[in-house]
């Protein structure tokens, strides 16, 4: 694995550790408005995690297509 892949595998496990720790808290919490601020929250990590997984895929795409050459 190269380092870029590396950095994104690292990336990748803190959001998804992320998300879940939120996605708990959300079901915890008293408050609607705390809960409006931790589901926004939510929704900007799962943007994040996508974003990520967006370049995972593009860099083992390029790797795949410069394997065949």
């Amino acid at each position: 694995m190269n380092s870029e892949k590396a950095v994104l595998a690292l990336q990748i496990t803190y959001f998804k550790n992320y998300i879940h720790e939120l996605e708990e808290d959300i079901k915890n919490v008293q408050y609607d408005y705390s809960k409006r601020i931790l589901e926004g929250s939510l929704t900007d990590y799962r943007k994040g995690l996508a974003e990520v997984q967006a370049r995972w895929e593009a860099l083992d795409a390029r790797g795949k297509v410069s394997g065949l050459v």
